[in-house]
């Protein structure tokens, strides 16, 4: 049995507090103290000069944990209680917020069908609209199901979800706000690119029933695949860009896009299970959320979700940026046993094999907490990323392309080594693969590089089906203190 508490070597440096301290003003009508004044003024895009141009906008930094979840209830709707450590890890001091709100009749507490969420009661929508106008008007001077939350089961679920969703953005220094981040898809969003850039032959349509892993592999069943590395050496890049810093847009923002297609309304593809899209200074991907629950997917529905959003996103809009790139996929889960549940049911069902294995590559598992928030930071850092993985491969032999196994690296007895920090579903499934029908050719043993969190159920589902793998762990807040700080 491999040590179970075993660390990658990783320089420390002191952990970055999330936490404000319990001492902070919480007056619920903040905007009127000096302290806070810095929220007055909304950061915007126009207003970044170079130096502050980085992975995130300022907007985390600006907002205190009442006025956050204020801000997220005034886009969202409706916010789970149960969601309420990811802005307010103290639960002592977040019940304390939460009293102080209801109590001057800011929010209220919605409690019906087993659900129970926090929404805005008019003093509190009354108080957003007239400090930020450009924030919430779009949100609370409507008809929306925002202004207006629905008391369907199934669509409150729909709008915690997204809750869900916006708060573990934002906490990771992504931009969700309309007057942070830029109008991509409104009607003042940046020309469309010229039509004459195709996409690249052969990328433009592909059927569901093939393989995205490469021609000659059947479909019906994970094959080992060697990709090229999705975290290549960051290189200086001086195409003229709108979108300097991550910003996630909801599925509702795209659907609205006044100029998307340059005919009114984007062509939406109706029935698709996605939260939104992440926009990367690199990369773009489209965002699930299976809560703590399991999700009945839809794979051709979201084989068209992807297709859309390459060919508005990657070969339209953005063009001048992603190039026609692919999207990526990105699944929000409370926990690793609910990945680790549907690894196992993929081979049971068509329809979950087909979506996790053929809708996108990468397919990252990201889990909603503490953790998630740093893994959310690397994946929108390709040079924190790329110096981790540059960490994790001193003194280890190269990738071989020729080797049968999915790898990043192997031992000096040729062992092929994964590295998992931000666990890419399909190379994980493949590596396992690639381990079994080794065995014939003498390649019976693999080890897996991952955060300390992730390893009980990687190791539990690896050894279940067999397979001989050493995990050895990176500690999560030396990562974040290294590569993050």
């Amino acid at each position: 049995m491999p040590n179970r508490h075993r660390e990658m070597p990783c320089q420390h440096s002191e952990q970055k507090q999330y936490t404000t301290q319990p001492n902070q003003p919480n007056h619920y009508n903040y905007y009127n103290h000096s302290s806070h004044s810095s929220t007055n003024t909304p950061h915007h895009p126009s207003q970044t000069n170079q130096s502050q141009i980085s992975n995130s906008p300022s907007q985390t930094n600006h907002l205190t944990q009442q006025q956050t979840l204020l801000h997220l209830l005034g886009i969202c709707g409706e916010y789970p209680t149960n969601n309420l450590s990811i802005i307010i890890p103290s639960a002592a001091y977040g019940r304390k917020l939460v009293a102080d709100l209801v109590k001057n009749g800011i929010i209220k507490l919605a409690y019906k069908d087993k659900l129970r969420g926090y929404r805005l009661k008019n003093k509190g929508k009354k108080l957003l609209l007239e400090k930020h106008p450009d924030r919430f008007d779009l949100y609370l001077a409507t008809k929306s199901e925002t202004n207006h939350p629905p008391s369907d089961p199934s669509r409150r679920k729909r709008l915690m979800s997204q809750a869900e969703v916006l708060a573990l953005m934002h906490m990771s220094g992504v931009a969700i706000f309309p007057d942070v981040k830029p109008d991509v898809f409104g009607a003042k969003s940046t020309p469309l690119a010229d039509e004459s850039h195709p996409a690249p032959v052969g990328e433009i349509m592909e059927s569901p029933g093939e393989s995205r892993l490469g021609s000659g592999i059947p479909s019906h069943i994970p094959q080992p695949h060697i990709p090229i590395s999705p975290f290549q050496p960051p290189h200086p890049n001086n195409t003229p860009s709108i979108l300097p810093f991550p910003s996630f847009y909801t599925s509702r923002e795209y659907k609205r896009g006044d100029g998307t297609k340059g005919d009114g309304k984007p062509e939406v593809v109706r029935g698709s299970r996605g939260a939104g899209i992440l926009m990367t200074p690199t990369t773009v991907y489209n965002v699930y959320n299976t809560g703590d629950s399991i999700t009945k997917w839809a794979p051709e529905v979201e084989y068209k979700w992807r297709i859309e959003v390459e060919s508005t996103v990657s070969r339209k809009l953005m063009f001048d940026q992603y190039r026609g790139a692919d999207v990526g996929g990105i699944l929000m889960g409370k926990s690793m046993e609910l990945l680790e549940h549907y690894i196992r049911e993929m081979f049971k069902q068509q329809s979950m094999l087909s979506f996790f294995m053929q809708t996108y590559d990468p397919f990252y598992f990201i889990t909603n907490d503490e953790y998630g928030k740093t893994q959310l930071e690397l994946l929108c850092n390709p040079k924190a990323m790329y110096d981790l993985h540059a960490m994790m491969g001193a003194k280890l032999k190269p990738r071989n392309k020729t080797h049968p196994v999915e790898h990043d690296a192997l031992t000096g007895d040729n062992i092929p080594i994964l590295f998992l920090p931000l666990l890419n579903i399909p190379r994980l499934v493949r590596f396992r693969s690639g381990l079994g029908m080794g065995m014939d050719n003498g390649i019976s043993k693999g080890m897996v590089f991952g955060f300390d969190f992730q390893q009980e159920v990687i190791e539990r589902w690896l050894r279940a089906e067999g397979a001989d793998v050493e995990f050895k762990c990176i500690n999560i807040t030396k990562v974040r203190g290294r590569f993050l700080c």
